[in-house]
């Protein structure tokens, strides 16, 4: 199990190794004008970015305020609904692990000095279950490539969202992606504490409600070295939250 656990680990550092060297320029790009560099963005990006642009279109036409804020809120909330099967499957994955914490308790009770044993009766007790013991990470894995296109989208637009506020955020092409995270620092040593403020507050908000989510989906039994899988669920979902409120921090809108 450890050495899955170790698989897994590495396939998602060099996916996102892949993915982060078929992004979109730094500085932006015209995404309307520009052709798409690579199979990363023709697949992916591109349409990403040019379904956000066509949708801001509809909510400007209508007159929305605030029309580029509400088409990135609205963008994400879509893609969050197509991607609901995933979620669900991931919840139901986590909550079948935590229905059978009782009895792979017992199993290391049981078996624990022998590994070989432990491991051949937890996976018999999985078939028995009909519970794939990866169920609480694969959907997450496969979300990943949609959730770091958007991310990859949204560099990609940040030219066009210069000057488009939304409510207590004045610009939405802030900060710049080029900037990575200087402007923390630049605007703690200009006591510019009202751009922290308006900037940090989704973040924060990000990380605190995955951070909670995960708790309560993942199975909460103290795990032991034999028992690597709920460990590997916490671990995986915890970076994931991690790694994605330290993207939006570099990221404009």
């Amino acid at each position: 199990m450890k050495r899955n656990r170790w698989i897994l680990f590495l396939t998602l550092a060099v996916l996102l190794v892949v993915l982060s060297g078929c992004g979109v320029d730094r500085a932006g790009v015209d995404v309307l004008h520009t052709d798409p560099n690579g199979f990363w963005q023709t697949i992916v990006v591109w349409p990403l970015a040019k379904a956000l642009i066509y949708l801001d279109g509809i909510m400007r036409d209508a007159n929305v305020p605030f029309h580029w804020g509400f088409a990135i809120v609205a963008f994400t909330l879509i893609l969050r609904l197509l991607m609901f099967p995933l979620t669900l499957s991931q919840i139901r994955g986590m909550q079948a692990q935590k229905e059978l914490q009782p009895k792979i308790q017992e199993l290391q009770k049981k078996y624990g000095k022998d590994r070989e044993k432990l491991t051949q009766e937890q996976m018999k007790l999985y078939q028995e279950a009909g519970v794939n013991p990866l169920s609480g990470c694969l959907p997450l894995v496969i979300q990943m490539p949609i959730l770091f296109g958007l991310y990859s989208a949204l560099v990609a637009i940040g030219p066009s969202l210069e000057g488009a506020n939304f409510f207590w955020i004045p610009d939405l092409s802030f900060p710049k992606y080029t900037q990575g995270l200087t402007w923390i620092s630049e605007a703690f040593q200009n006591g510019d504490f009202g751009l922290l403020i308006s900037y940090l507050i989704l973040p924060i908000l990000l990380i605190v409600s995955q951070f909670f989510m995960q708790r309560w989906m993942t199975p909460a039994t103290p795990t032991t070295g034999n028992d690597s899988q709920a460990g590997m669920m916490k671990q995986m979902t915890y970076v994931m939250t991690f790694m994605f409120g330290f993207f939006t921090l570099q990221v404009p809108a």
